[in-house]
């Protein structure tokens, strides 16, 4: 429900939708799509992944997806004192996956790091990382969101509301 809502609200502004289409070649010019498109312009371009950070990238630390591979106290196997957090960890979840590279993630994972920073230098026992997500927000533009809280799916200047309120309420913390 929310990708078809904020589908139809983006074409309604002109936004064209490409799905099940990748980028296959970007030159200075253009990008070529897998299906022969061409584009000579990209004005916007929804992340879908964590991006490259070129500092991560010229490290001989152990990395997927462009992350590194952190334990769940967030520290590097192998490298003591060296850690990690935000979209630059892949820090394991309590299923056998990997936290998102969130801001509501990593806002809470800066305060279990601190702690476990903390920690390791007086010799105590470091804490995992766990939490759970509480929702999803996005806004999508025009005091219009999209959202999905305790597993409810809101769509229109409702979820652009809460989106709105629970930025502004993180920001002062």
């Amino acid at each position: 429900m929310r990708d078809r809502y904020a589908g139809r609200k983006l074409a309604e502004r002109g936004v064209e939708i490409r799905p099940n289409t990748k980028v296959k070649a970007v030159t200075s010019r253009e990008i070529e799509l897998t299906d022969g498109t061409r584009i000579a312009v990209l004005p916007w371009s929804g992340q879908r992944a964590p991006s490259s950070h070129p500092l991560i990238d010229q490290l001989n630390l152990p990395k997927e997806h462009n992350r590194l591979k952190v334990n769940a106290e967030m520290g590097l196997r192998g490298h003591s004192g060296v850690w990690a957090l935000g979209d630059c960890a892949m820090i394991p979840d309590q299923q056998g996956g990997y936290q998102p590279p969130t801001a509501q993630h990593a806002s809470r994972e800066g305060k279990v790091l601190a702690n476990n920073i903390a920690a390791s230098l007086r010799g105590d026992a470091l804490k995992p990382f766990r939490y759970k997500t509480l929702g999803l927000l996005a806004s999508i533009g025009r005091r219009t969101g999209v959202a999905r809280m305790f597993g409810i799916n809101f769509s229109g200047f409702i979820a652009w509301s809460l989106w709105r309120t629970v930025y502004l309420l993180n920001s002062r913390a």
